[in-house]
């Protein structure tokens, strides 16, 4: 891929720029200055004619005299014409025309000259075009004519455009220098910059000062120091991670390691047995610990793949505290769905269904026999619909409950041991599909509940018709 520059590019729009006002100054002089050039030349034709029928006014046209005053006039104003060019081949038409446009005086017998009323026409003769200015005398009906071709007109106004044209590639070649020269100086800052981010250390993500920053730079540089907060931010992340990782995994592996230590000096089977027992629940809390390590890595990641599909979700719900209930039962502990009969939503299944999971177990596991575990679905909120997990357990005090979305974070004094891994995980996952976790009170102001938020977008339709779940049930129902 062509690299581009903004160097380059600067230079280019200055030189658009400037070729464009150039272009606009030479439509500028055909379209408006030349016209009004050659009308101010149109006047002073009309002046010329008027100055003649006055003059010849008196003069009878069979007179002597008439002739003469004529060739005295077109040889005045010719000679006035002619002063000052360098090339006399100004050759003005000169005539005088009778009421019935026959020809009294020409000095151009040759040319075929038409009677028009006063005013200035374009007239054409032999490929040559003729501008005429006619005035009549009522008095003596008789028409001035004063004529200028448009090869001496064109050698009077001279041609603007091509005159300049040296003079302006003169400009032009010294205004690209200059654009050329400040562009470049411009840049400095930004080449300073750059220089000084190349000459950091991979390691170095310390904030860019703002100090005698220009304004234009300044939201890149804003922008560069909050990006290296963030990546900071998160290498501390990764390095806590990193070591609470390093710890967990280190609590079972020590233990099998002292189990093997301890199986090599027992004879015993059956404490053979008991600590093989032991060993194989060391292994299975460092494989799971291992597994969640894994997922949570995954969904810290930008492209963790989605699969959106629509879903009923009260029937899906219902399921899933369905095959919930033999665990429950086990323990002696009622499950309760409330929620509408049908709840049609567009989201990730497996990921919205593995963090209802999260939660429910959590709640199996934790709260003590004879307990209730209720799972409620509102779909009455505006821009969300809600999925409750509360319970009458024994609860977790407020102190602690900001912390429970955190990475390896168990409740002190807890007699079921964990990861630490799953409401992290869940919270990532929330996030994944667009929605997040949140804790409320639980039931019967005891125990606690959590909160999945499901944003309503992806709801395409709700029935007001509720259903209702529980483990005493021999069957779902309305």
């Amino acid at each position: 891929m062509k690299v581009r520059s903004i160097f380059v590019y600067t230079v280019f729009l200055q030189t658009v720029c400037m070729l464009l006002l150039w272009g606009v100054w030479i439509v500028w002089l055909k379209y408006a200055y030349l016209p009004d050039v050659s009308e101010d030349f149109n006047t002073q034709q009309m002046v010329i004619a008027r100055g003649i029928s006055d003059t010849l006014k008196d003069t009878p046209t069979d007179s002597a005299n008439f002739q003469q005053i004529a060739s005295a006039l077109e040889s005045m104003y010719t000679n006035a014409m002619r002063s000052g060019l360098e090339d006399e081949s100004y050759d003005p038409l000169i005539a005088i025309l009778g009421s019935k446009g026959e020809i009294l005086y020409s000095n151009k017998p040759d040319i075929n000259i038409p009677l028009k009323p006063n005013g200035v026409v374009r007239f054409s003769e032999e490929g040559e075009t003729w501008y005429l200015a006619y005035d009549t005398d009522t008095a003596v009906n008789r028409t001035a004519v004063v004529g200028e071709s448009a090869t001496d007109r064109h050698m009077l106004i001279g041609d603007p455009a091509s005159g300049t044209a040296v003079p302006l590639l003169f400009i032009l070649g010294t205004m690209l220098a200059s654009t050329i020269i400040t562009t470049y100086l411009s840049m400095r800052p930004l080449r300073e910059t750059t220089q000084s981010l190349a000459a950091r250390n991979p390691g170095n993500l310390t904030p860019i000062s703002m100090k005698h920053q220009y304004n234009e730079l300044r939201p890149v540089l804003r922008a560069i120091n909050q990006l290296m907060q963030r990546v900071d931010a998160g290498n501390l992340r990764e390095k806590q991670f990193m070591a609470d990782a390093a710890h967990e995994l280190r609590t079972p592996i020590a233990a099998v390691l002292a189990q093997i230590h301890l199986l090599k000096q027992i004879d015993d089977p059956a404490e053979r047995n008991e600590i093989t027992a032991d060993m194989e629940i060391s292994l299975d809390r460092a494989v799971s610990l291992s597994r969640q390590l894994i997922d949570l890595a995954r969904l810290e990641t930008e492209d963790y793949p989605l699969k959106m599909e629509e879903i009923d979700l009260s029937r899906e719900l219902s399921h899933t505290i369905a095959m919930m209930v033999p665990y429950a039962l086990r323990k002696n502990i009622e499950l309760a769905f409330d929620g509408p009969q049908i709840c049609l939503v567009t989201t990730d299944k497996q990921a919205l269904f593995s963090i209802i999971n999260n939660i429910l177990n959590n709640a199996v596991k934790y709260c003590p026999p004879g307990s209730l575990v209720e799972t409620t679905l509102e779909t009455g909120h505006a821009d969300e619909i809600r999925i409750i997990i509360r319970d009458n357990g024994d609860g977790i005090s407020e102190q602690y409950r900001p912390r429970l979305f955190s990475r390896f974070f168990r409740v002190p004094g807890g007699c079921e041991t964990g990861s630490g891994l799953g409401l992290a995980i869940a919270q990532n996952l929330a996030g994944k599909i667009g929605g997040y976790l949140s804790v409320t009170d639980g039931l019967q102001q005891r125990g606690i509940g959590f909160v999945i938020h499901i944003s309503a977008h992806g709801v395409s339709a709700l029935t007001r018709d509720r259903s209702t779940f529980t483990t005493d049930d021999d069957n779902s129902g309305t």
